[in-house]
């Protein structure tokens, strides 16, 4: 290997109780040119454990564990120690993890054991080459701190609905309110943020950490994809946030 030439960094995170802030530094070097991109955020889950360690709050103002922020920001789950579990019980966990994070990609290990090493490199999880079409999936457990919802969009007719569409967004990801009408709105806390966006003919990838969002443009036929928005964080309800988002953008 060439000194300072690397095909991949994988960087190894545990004890840190939220990764956000080292997501959103890699993430953000992607637009100044780095040779560092941000490919995605995989996270090891001892299935064994979990629900204990999901219903062991520490932390009663939030109500969250460290458990729950690190489900929420991944974009591969590899659920591990299925081998200490019968299908009933694997079937309970599954569902109480999908309640908080149902958009990301389950792996089921032994021994953090997978087949291809490909299921976990070349994620693209944050820039244009991401594996899309975007799935909404159903679940059963709902998480009462963080879950994700999913909004439906309609094809926007112009840049002042894209822009109004933003603004929406930019209310949730910065201020953390979600606003229904000229006054009517509720709190929440956004972690995740993905989606896409179809103006007239051109379609937009939608990616967002935290307070930090971009919208990239891509080249699909949109024939095969529907609009919609898919949301990761606490204060979350689906209908309540489609209703909000219909009546703040005049969807019929």
């Amino acid at each position: 290997m060439k000194k300072g030439v690397f095909d991949y960094i994988l960087l190894e995170t545990t004890g840190l109780a939220d990764i956000g802030p080292i997501v959103r530094m890699f993430w953000l070097d992607g637009p100044l040119e780095s040779s560092i991109y941000l490919d995605g955020v995989i996270t090891v889950i001892d299935c064994y454990n979990i629900i204990h360690i999901l219903d062991n709050v520490s932390d009663k103002k939030n109500n969250i564990t460290i458990a729950h922020l690190q489900i929420s920001h991944a974009d591969v789950l590899i659920m591990n120690k299925t081998d200490l579990l019968n299908e009933t019980q694997l079937g309970i966990i599954t569902e109480r993890v999908k309640g908080i994070n149902s958009d990301a990609k389950m792996i089921f290990t032994t021994y953090s054991k997978i087949d291809e090493v490909s299921v976990i490199l070349d994620l693209h999880a944050y820039d244009h080459q991401s594996v899309f079409p975007i799935e909404s999936r159903e679940i059963s457990y709902h998480d009462p701190n963080i879950t994700t919802a999913t909004v439906q969009l309609k094809v926007l007719e112009n840049e002042e609905q894209k822009s109004k569409l933003e603004h929406w967004i930019q209310l949730m990801l910065w201020e953390g309110q979600v606003l229904s009408g000229s006054s009517d709105q509720y709190l929440v806390e956004i972690y995740r943020l993905k989606g896409r966006v179809i103006v007239q003919n051109t379609s937009w990838l939608v990616q967002g950490v935290r307070e930090l969002y971009e919208f990239i443009p891509e080249s699909i036929s949109l024939n095969s994809v529907s609009p919609k928005l898919i949301f990761i964080g606490k204060g979350l309800f689906q209908i309540p946030l489609q209703n909000a988002l219909n009546t703040f953008m005049n969807f019929e």
